[in-house]
């Protein structure tokens, strides 16, 4: 008969706890817990039962003998307590596997604040890469992404913000906070910027004010070189060129939390900028929050104001498979404990299509992916209830709002952990990642809790996962610290005892080791126009020209080619390569063609990457011609009466 156990692991900052609820076809267990410092083991009396015994061990993560899950390797830190940063995934130094960069506060056990803030890098088997010493605690995840150094050479880097809430933390020292640059492969300063010092309320205390948001890397305005963009406490959003100086600023008149975005929304070929924002006694509104829309340029394009906070991470993806990209992000509250309970989606242009319920507030940033392979997109986010009593949930919506079979999720405490989502246990099923309390839970896309991987102390970053050694088994990595020892902070990395193929919708904190928070769509050929009618003028010359676009409109690139059925039709290029859009001219000679309209049958396109037809391949575009007598009109007519 098959047996099943459940075991959940409570723990808080104070005591140590187990708690074992067993499900086992009405039989009757009897446990009996011994509880150590550094180890727990858990004696099973099984009582009128023949099955063979299962345990637990909670110092490896283990649930039961069949779990596919190991501690594969754990890291004391060098600084102290990881709280906030979650862990970044990203081949540092060329070598074909990825490391890990995580970011710790100088936090200890006792909430006092003596320990080292550091930037630290492993490889996949845990030798550390590099660390430094941080300007001060990190509560943000690192970024990875290409940035220039002083003498404008590009080189892949780490970028990190650094600051906490001023002054509240800042504890034992002082630090000034800001956005750092360091090299990927060694971690050697690139540059640093600073931001102003503009707490308390505008005076200043001496300290450049701390930035809690991610840093995004992108290529904004499509010059070639990314861009840094990130918002901070001391009330400003920043765009820094990729050497670190500054491009453009916005003064919010309050403090920023939320990560931005990066995607073309409006399809002009820029990336847009999509932020949440705080703001305190607006005027003629007051106390709430912004949803915030930039171009490249720094013009504003949405800033809608509600009277509540958007502490939340947007993301970005074209949820309903429509060819537009739509915002999802979370609200929190400013006093009424049961307002900011809802999960909002706009559209591209920032109109509010969707309001969603939840049990509390959502610090949590959402994440995107086809839970249910019906080929739209799910929203996933988890809550943090402030209302006594109230659990935080793991909850899941369809793209039009209605919830996904199973959701909300059991209770648990509350969450500011964002979900990830990946196939971490090779079944070709995603499942849902978050930290909560003392662990990590892996969870079906059904709101079932499949396991818990015991991270022996509290963990609230978001857990990372990936294929980072290249053996085609999936880690799963979280930073946090350990009991008996928590002084420092630690890095955790389980690994999957599977193979699977990496299908990883949303494998870290927004989506990206650069961070974008947008959920890339499949590349997919449109072709405009949709077909051709052209009118010639009869006895004016040999040949009538036109033109066709040949557009990408997901991401990536991919490869195209058109031909014409008909001889007296020639398109120029007939193939390339497309990542956005690209012109391609349509020549048809009209010699001994006399007047009449013609069917000049059809331009055939497709579009293939490795020689699989993309997402709209094959497209056929009709050509008709008109040859005879035509009349042109120009615009504006000005036509006037004679008395």
């Amino acid at each position: 008969m098959r047996k099943k156990i459940l075991l959940n692991i409570l723990r808080d900052y104070k005591q140590i706890g187990l708690l074992f609820k067993f499900l086992h076809d009405g039989e009757n267990w009897r446990v009996m817990i011994s509880s150590f410092q550094n180890c727990v083991v858990a004696i099973l009396i099984i009582l009128s039962c023949s099955s063979s015994l299962v345990y637990a061990n909670a110092d490896s993560g283990q649930q039961t003998a069949a779990s596919v899950y190991k501690l594969d390797w754990r890291v004391r830190l060098s600084g102290g307590r990881v709280i906030e940063s979650s862990p970044t995934i990203a081949d540092l130094n060329g070598d074909g596997k990825r490391e890990i960069i995580i970011g710790t506060t100088g936090q200890s056990e006792s909430s006092s604040w003596g320990r080292p803030t550091r930037l630290e890098a492993y490889t996949s088997n845990g030798e550390r890469l590099w660390v430094i010493d941080s300007e001060g605690p990190i509560k943000s995840a690192p970024s990875v992404g290409q940035v220039c150094d002083a003498s404008g050479n590009k080189q892949l880097a780490v970028v990190v913000s650094v600051g906490d809430s001023d002054p509240i933390n800042r504890g034992e020292g002082n630090y000034n906070g800001g956005v750092f640059a360091y090299a990927a492969s060694t971690g050697q300063l690139l540059w640093s910027f600073f931001t102003r010092d503009d707490w308390p309320n505008g005076v200043g205390d001496g300290y450049a004010d701390g930035v809690y948001s991610t840093p995004v890397i992108g290529d904004i305005d499509q010059d070639g070189n990314n861009e840094i963009a990130f918002g901070a406490w001391d009330r400003w959003f920043y765009v820094l060129k990729c050497d670190g100086s500054k491009l453009w600023d916005f003064n919010n008149a309050d403090t920023y939390w939320s990560s931005p975005a990066l995607a073309d929304l409006n399809k002009d070929g820029y990336l847009e900028i999509i932020v949440g924002a705080d703001i305190t006694n607006w005027p003629g509104h007051g106390n709430g929050g912004f949803l915030e829309i930039f171009d490249h340029t720094g013009e504003i394009l949405v800033r809608n104001w509600y009277d509540k906070v958007i502490w939340s991470s947007p993301a970005v993806g074209d949820l309903d498979g429509d060819g537009w990209l739509e915002i999802v992000a979370g609200t929190g509250r400013i006093g009424d404990p049961t307002n900011g309970h809802e999960v909002r989606i706009w559209d591209h242009n920032g109109n509010l299509l969707h309001e969603l319920n939840t049990n509390g507030e959502n610090f949590s940033s959402p994440a995107l992916a086809d839970l249910d392979a019906d080929g739209d997109l799910e929203i996933v986010i988890a809550s943090a209830p402030r209302i006594e009593g109230s659990g935080g949930r793991i909850y899941a919506w369809h793209h039009d709002g209605k919830l996904v079979d199973g959701f909300p999720s059991q209770e648990y405490d509350p969450m500011l952990s964002s979900p990830t989502i990946g196939d971490v246990d090779g079944d070709g099923v995603l499942e849902i990642l978050f930290a909560q309390g003392w662990s990590v839970f892996v969870m079906s896309a059904s709101a079932e809790e499949k396991s818990s991987l015991n991270a022996n102390y509290t963990a609230v970053g978001s857990p990372a996962i990936g294929d980072l050694d290249g053996d085609g088994k999936v880690e799963i990595t979280i930073g946090g610290s350990q009991y008996g020892d928590a002084d420092w902070g630690y890095l955790y990395v389980w690994t999957a005892g599977v193979v699977d193929t990496e299908v990883m919708p949303w494998p870290m904190f927004h989506h990206d080791a650069q961070h974008t928070g947008r959920y890339p769509s499949p590349p997919k050929l449109d072709v405009m126009p949709t077909s051709l009618y052209i009118m010639h003028q009869y006895g004016s010359g040999n040949v009538k020209r036109t033109t066709l676009s040949i557009q990408n409109i997901g991401d990536d690139s991919f490869d195209w080619k058109a031909s014409a059925s008909n001889s007296a039709v020639t398109v120029s290029p007939a193939s390339g390569t497309v990542s956005t859009s690209m012109q391609s001219t349509v020549t048809i000679t009209t010699t001994n063609i006399i007047t009449g309209t013609y069917n000049l049958g059809n331009i055939h396109i497709t579009g293939t990457i490795g020689g699989s037809s993309v997402e709209g391949s094959p497209v056929d575009i009709p050509v008709t011609l008109y040859v005879g007598s035509v009349e042109r009109v120009y615009l504006p007519l000005v036509l006037r009466n004679t008395p």
